[in-house]
């Protein structure tokens, strides 16, 4: 928990101090769209790679491709309808390159190794950060090119649709998440098997739930005219405005800093 608290310190002053101060997203690209999914790509690979570290090499590349192809079937039914299966061969070749060295030439040996080295024990806050940044911004980019269009249209009354909304953002999130969690679970003896594996699957969607309030309630006006009327009403000045000034004025950056808090929290 408390590694947990100093990530989100780390993160916090990253996304509000450091990363406007040497415009990482514009003049070196460091944290552009195409750079993120990229990164999210061999970040995807390795995971599955590890969290199956014990079974065939052949799981990983099942669950990696059918990621690939369900994220896209997601995407061209529920959100973009021009996008093509095939269209992102730099994609592609990502994805390729990443499976040989994390999958094909990787072994269990030498993952439990990169896990226990002075890497990962020492420094491993350094390795959950960079992933922090990877998942949030990944997150970040997602919402902004598919889900702004919503901003002021979407209902958060309780229905149908909702769940299916909910469901499909969570499912291209974290498909391979929840599969590989899956298999683990059923793969386990049923005397070794544990509740905690369930826990972590509804604890990301929670997260995703999280997230939606979050996006639509910065750049929906009417859920932040909303919100700022449930803030006036119920904290008395000056503890309002401390609140509501507290949060960065630039809309991107509260809503990745809402997102680092519901990751390191959860």
């Amino acid at each position: 928990m408390l590694r947990n608290f100093l990530v989100l310190i780390v993160l916090i002053v990253l996304e509000l101090l450091i990363f406007p101060r040497y415009n990482f997203r514009d003049s070196y690209k460091i944290l552009s769209r195409t750079t993120i999914h990229f990164l999210g790509i061999v970040n995807s690979v390795y995971q599955s790679r590890e969290t199956l570290k014990i079974y065939s090499k052949f799981l990983p590349i099942i669950i990696i491709t059918l990621n690939f192809f369900l994220s896209k079937f997601f995407i061209m039914n529920f959100y973009d309808s021009n996008t093509k299966y095939f269209e992102s061969k730099h994609s592609i070749i990502i994805l390729f390159l990443t499976i040989i060295p994390f999958v094909l030439l990787m072994n269990r040996q030498q993952i439990e190794e990169f896990q226990t080295g002075g890497y990962y024990n020492i420094n491993g806050s350094i390795h959950l950060i960079l992933s922090h940044i990877i998942k949030i911004n990944g997150l970040f980019y997602f919402y902004k090119h598919f889900h702004l269009k919503y901003g002021n249209i979407i209902d958060y009354n309780f229905n149908w649709q909702l769940i299916i909304h909910f469901v499909v953002d969570f499912l291209v999130i974290d498909f391979s998440y929840i599969i590989n969690n899956l298999i683990c679970l059923f793969l386990t003896p049923p005397e070794k098997r544990t509740s905690k594996i369930i826990w972590n699957i509804f604890r990301k969607f929670l997260l995703m739930i999280l997230a939606n309030v979050a996006f639509y309630s910065i750049y929906s006006f009417h859920m932040a005219r909303a919100w700022f009327e449930f803030t006036n009403k119920n904290f008395k000045s000056p503890h309002n405005l401390i609140l509501y000034n507290m949060l960065p004025l630039d809309l991107d950056q509260r809503f990745r800093v809402f997102l680092y808090i519901f990751y390191c929290i959860f």
